[in-house]
């Protein structure tokens, strides 16, 4: 009775008359007579009695409707074509009185802490019975209910994983800044917990949601990695355009001579500048340009040998400054790989502290329901 819903049974095409002993009853009455246990130890009053003192014993609150014909035999044989206009009067005040029975009175199926069982869930609460009597055990609730947790768990963890994917790939159009992009799975990560509380079963329901949080975690980190692929993919496009002069005047030798190496250098810094100009909005830019300047160390140091208008001490001098200039600029590079780092370890920390609060506040919830139960 803790667990089992009202009991509602339905009687349709009904054509008796709804007395007792000559005396006019309810349809209510009318089920508590069928439900009448006959006296008798015999086994074919055993079987009768039965199904009836089950249905006494496990069900608290028991209604009855009866329903006459919904139309004439004429018209019953072309149902589909009928309209309402078209029922028998008697049959839609009967239909009217059972739906608001059913939406105002009707208590859901319930599970232990108090959850309520929705269609979905109540799809597999039967198929754990089926399973249950196909395999000749005998059916157990409390059993069943484990089952029907693990299965709705799972499920649940299922459902709010694809809610977190579509909200992240629908509201995060990469490249974004690491906080723009920490803020949209702030607010996907939150709504995607609520679809997980609202579709799970209290039955081990923390280490479901611990699994959850895990997944949802691996799933950001794989966008972030994303985020700064598209990121690189978008600063490599823009290095190119950029640079692409530099490339055609070395690979035609016209820094090949006195003076040249000035030139190159200038060209370089320039173009550096124009560069970080237009990727100042990406946050892999200086990663990209750091591997950029370290490819055409080479390439620089050839250029600076061949200018015969430096001399050997210049040249030195000009190899430690391009030295410095390379570890400058992956000094950049290490500093913003950090920031990134900093923001996903932040994004962890509060990951796992709201973890713990819904924890927390489920357990509160949980030893409330006990109470009240």
């Amino acid at each position: 009775m803790r667990v089992f819903p009202s009991f509602v049974w339905v009687v349709r095409d009904f054509t008796l008359e709804l007395k007792l002993e000559n005396e006019p009853i309810t349809s209510d009455e009318y089920l508590e007579s069928a439900l009448t246990l006959k006296s008798g130890s015999s086994r074919q009053t055993e079987q009768y009695n039965l199904p009836r003192s089950c249905l006494r014993h496990f069900f608290a609150v028991r209604k009855c409707f009866v329903f006459t014909r919904p139309a004439s035999t004429q018209n019953m044989r072309r149902m589909e074509e009928l309209t309402g206009n078209d029922l028998d009067s008697e049959f839609l005040e009967q239909e009217n009185t059972f739906c608001h029975y059913i939406f105002d009175s009707a208590d859901p199926k319930t599970v232990s802490g108090s959850r309520v069982i929705t269609g979905t869930a109540l799809g597999n609460l039967a198929e754990v019975y089926i399973e249950a009597i196909r395999s000749g055990k005998i059916p157990c609730l409390e059993n069943a209910v484990v089952s029907l947790a693990k299965i709705q768990n799972v499920h649940a963890v299922d459902e709010a994983l694809q809610f977190y994917m579509t909200e992240m790939f629908s509201m995060a159009q990469l490249p974004l800044r690491p906080e723009e992009l920490s803020d949209i799975h702030t607010d996907a990560e939150k709504a995607a917990i609520e679809v997980f509380i609202t579709m799970s079963f209290n039955d081990n329901e923390q280490i479901y949601q611990k699994g959850l949080m895990e997944k949802l975690n691996d799933e950001y980190q794989q966008i972030c990695r994303q985020n700064q692929e598209e990121s690189i993919k978008q600063c490599k496009a823009v290095l190119l355009e950029v640079f692409d002069t530099l490339e055609k005047c070395v690979s035609d030798g016209l820094y090949l001579r006195p003076g040249g190496y000035q030139q190159y250098r200038h060209t370089l810094r320039y173009l550096t500048s124009d560069y970080r100009e237009r990727t100042h909005s990406q946050i892999m830019n200086e990663e990209v340009l750091s591997k950029f300047l370290k490819e055409k160390e080479d390439i620089g140091n050839f250029i600076l040998q061949a200018d015969q208008s430096l001399s050997e001490a210049e040249q030195e001098k000009e190899v430690q400054s391009l030295k410095n200039e390379i570890l400058a600029q992956r000094q950049r590079g290490l500093e913003e790989q950090n920031r990134l780092q900093e923001q996903a370890y932040k994004d962890m920390r509060r990951s796992h502290k709201e973890h713990v609060d819904q924890i927390i506040c489920q357990m509160e919830r949980a030893g409330e329901n006990e109470e009240r139960q």
